[in-house]
């Protein structure tokens, strides 16, 4: 029982906020970094004053140039591999993220995309929740070259549900995931969804998301999302990652398990500020055409909130991820947004 207890307690205290407060200070990164970079690891790119172009990585996406190995960027991110200690990941505003939020939209933007594409072509065709998941599935696969599934984690015995690569091979910088659920400010309260609550993300800014599909975060989700909607026939956001079959395949990220000592995350999280566009006919490049907002995740749990931009959560792959291999990440992660959405 005692081994049971402190196997739980190692996976969990990386989500329970008053520990990480406590050990935030005790971060440690490791000093040496001679090793050489696996084949595999993230695509090397030098970090300046501005941000550098970005090169195509496969089909969907992008990756960077490598950068030295002295830098700090490059500190943090070979301080992917296991420590005795915990790590927090550094990565400053916009410049060091692996993918630029710009990417970020674009992947989505696509996926979605294809998504309609298919919708418009089947109109006539009835279909379920579950044939709907299912095809969507299939589309990610055929948009990405790789899609993700729900299903027991191998992390340890007790681990709960896990996400695993079902199929293809996603490359350093690939969109993984995104993390679900509803958005509170850091002043707004949190104590009765948070009772008994580990899928509760905690953002650098003090932002929190709260990713539980059950109970009252379940009901407040519901409620959020039929409180905002643009039109009876318009959603503000995808309301089936709370069932077995989501509408978008991304949105599971909750379910991704932190490392092990044996295995090392092969993901981060990465917060991003995704601005909507109400009106197609004015909308920006960097914008997400509002009737594709029905895909995405999250929503704002105080309507007054709803003028900043939509706080996502994508989980960026840093190496490459083959058929079969666990999602992992690292729960002590702290990757700063470009928008500070507490102002």
């Amino acid at each position: 029982m005692r081994k049971r207890l402190m196997s739980f307690w190692e996976n969990y205290k990386f989500r329970f906020v008053p520990w990480i407060v406590l050990n935030l200070k005790k971060r440690r990164l490791p000093e040496s970094h001679d090793e050489k970079v696996n084949e595999g690891s993230l695509p090397d790119r030098e970090f300046g004053s501005e941000r550098q172009p970005f090169s195509n990585i496969n089909a969907q996406t992008n990756v960077q140039s490598k950068p030295s190995l002295s830098t700090p960027a490059a500190t943090s991110l070979h301080s992917l591999k296991p420590t005795s200690g915990p790590i927090v990941h550094h990565v400053t505003k916009g410049r060091d993220k692996l993918i630029p939020d710009e990417v970020v939209l674009h992947n989505l933007i696509k996926l979605f995309d294809n998504f309609e594409l298919h919708v418009n072509q089947n109109e006539n065709k009835a279909s379920n929740a579950r044939d709907a998941s299912r095809r969507n599935l299939e589309i990610m696969h055929e948009t990405f070259g790789y899609s993700i599934e729900r299903r027991k984690s191998l992390v340890s015995d007790d681990a709960g549900t896990g996400v695993f690569l079902a199929s293809g091979c996603a490359k350093p910088g690939a969109l993984i995931a995104l993390y679900p659920g509803a958005i509170y400010m850091p002043s707004e309260p949190l104590f009765f969804p948070s009772i008994g609550n580990p899928f509760i993300f905690r953002c650098s800014d003090g932002i929190h998301i709260d990713g539980n599909d059950k109970w009252i975060s379940k009901t407040i989700f519901k409620s959020c999302t039929a409180r905002d909607k643009f039109r009876y026939d318009l959603p503000c956001c995808d309301e089936s990652w709370l069932t077995p079959s989501p509408l978008n395949p991304l949105n599971i990220g909750q379910y991704v398990n932190n490392r092990s000592k044996s295995a090392v995350n092969n993901v981060i999280y990465q917060e991003s500020s995704l601005s909507i566009a109400l009106n197609l006919s004015t909308s920006q490049r960097h914008e997400l055409p509002v009737h594709f907002c029905k895909y995405l995740p999250n929503v704002w749990s105080n309507p007054g909130n709803n003028h900043h931009p939509l706080r996502l959560v994508p989980l960026v792959a840093t190496t490459n991820i083959q058929e079969g291999d666990e999602i992992l990440s690292s729960y002590f992660t702290v990757v700063h947004s470009d928008v500070d959405s507490t102002k």
